[in-house]
């Protein structure tokens, strides 16, 4: 593996800064993938993943703009996220791509998020309490 994976308080520390306040973060068993995000390199070779499961999707999606929780609780609820809230999904997977650079590993960026797309298995998983939102989960992919 030449990306390397986050740690709980990297997570938590990047999501204090979007939101304003620290979520807690702590490692999970399992992801039930709703959303991925794929991360590829200069060359356009796919290399990284993020999975999301509903309501880390929708939550993170909604707390970037501040859409209200009922917005964010009836999403999950129907399992369909709005457009904004798949844009926002977007900007937080786009930020999360730093998480998988560091010293010595290629430059990589990321091209899409979509629904329910299968990447390797997950290396690393977190359950995230959003501030606000609620509890969602997230793993991290990379080869």
């Amino acid at each position: 593996m030449k990306q390397r994976l986050p740690k709980p308080e990297e997570i938590s520390r990047c999501l204090e800064m979007l939101f304003g306040s620290a979520p807690e973060v702590s490692e999970a068993p399992a992801v039930e993938a709703a959303w991925t995000a794929t991360y590829v390199t200069d060359e356009d070779e796919p290399v990284a993943w993020c999975s999301f499961d509903l309501p880390a999707a929708a939550y993170l999606g909604s707390a970037l703009s501040m859409i209200p929780k009922p917005g964010a609780d009836d999403a999950v609820k129907e399992a369909s996220l709005s457009k904004m809230m798949v844009s926002n999904l977007y900007e937080v997977a786009n930020i999360f791509s730093s998480f998988f650079m560091g010293k010595g590993t290629p430059h990589l960026r990321l091209v899409e998020v979509e629904e329910k797309v299968d990447g390797p298995e997950p290396l690393a998983r977190f359950s995230i309490d959003i501030p606000g939102y609620g509890k969602g989960s997230v793993s991290f992919a990379a080869l």
